[in-house]
């Protein structure tokens, strides 16, 4: 699934240009708001196959995890769908998920989605 496959290559790193010196965000409650979104990403897919049944590819941003939990930003790393349109509507949908707050430095989470019609 979705899911299962965007797991498997994802990384997160602490930085926090103030030097507070705070731990990192912990990768499984990164993994379940990231799965909890899944769908409303999947959606987005979904819909992009119904104008291109070839559509597929790996899929991988660089989303910046604010210690409040809002995404200060996401940026594409890598992407194999060659649809800037479809792009540009999952980075936007990736903006809107809220992580819970913590006492944690400023997170880096490397995240990746392989896109397979099913």
């Amino acid at each position: 699934t979705l899911a299962e496959n965007a797991k498997k290559a994802n990384t997160a790193t602490a930085g926090n240009s103030d030097g507070a010196g705070r731990a990192a965000r912990d990768p499984r409650e990164m993994a379940k708001v990231m799965d909890a979104n899944k769908g409303g990403i999947d959606v987005i897919y979904q819909r992009a196959l119904r104008q291109n049944a070839t559509l597929q590819g790996k899929f991988v941003v660089n989303i910046v995890i604010e210690p409040d939990g809002r995404i200060s930003s996401v940026t594409i790393v890598s992407s194999e769908l060659n649809d800037p349109d479809i792009e540009t509507k999952i980075v936007n949908r990736i903006k809107t998920i809220k992580f819970p707050p913590s006492n944690v430095d400023k997170t880096n989470l490397n995240y990746r989605f392989d896109f397979l019609p099913q």
